[in-house]
């Protein structure tokens, strides 16, 4: 098994026999017995497993060496900052406990001022037809923005 995620309260664990429905199964069962697990998630096609516990339990030294690996004293470090030299940053709001990235953002955001205009006119309130379709107007404008060199090559 190994870590590919990891943070207090949370933790990634990948291994090829969490592919097997069965033995993901085992695997849960066996983990969801142990004290501070606050929910576990199997990932069959990626073959990982996300357990999210109690950082106070004391569960994480169970969980490694369950894993028959050694707790880290140090995290992992996230994917971002794996990125490659001189790419882009990601753009993440905090909602609560999800993250919206700046495409979901773009994106739900052009959904909703197109929903938004389509009642609009269907109710004939034309500042509201026209406030959504400026807004739709400057989000398909930053979406292309971004995506300016994949759209015009």
């Amino acid at each position: 098994m190994t870590i590919t995620s990891y943070i207090p309260g949370r933790i990634r664990v990948r291994d090829s026999r969490l592919a097997n429905t069965a033995e993901a199964e085992q695997i849960t069962a066996m983990v969801k017995l142990l004290p501070g697990i606050r929910g576990i998630n199997v990932n069959h096609r990626t073959a990982s497993l996300l357990v999210q516990y109690d950082p106070t339990s004391g569960v994480e030294t169970l969980l490694c060496s369950y894993a028959g690996i050694e707790p880290h004293d140090t995290p992992v470090k996230p994917a971002a900052s794996r990125r490659k030299p001189g790419g882009k940053k990601s753009f993440c709001i905090k909602t609560g406990d999800m993250p919206i990235t700046y495409r979901q953002f773009l994106n739900y955001g052009m959904m909703v001022a197109f929903a938004a205009s389509g009642i609009g006119i269907a109710l004939h309130y034309r500042k509201l037809h026209a406030t959504a379709g400026f807004l739709f107007f400057g989000l398909s404008g930053l979406h292309m923005y971004n995506k300016r060199r994949t759209l015009f090559v």
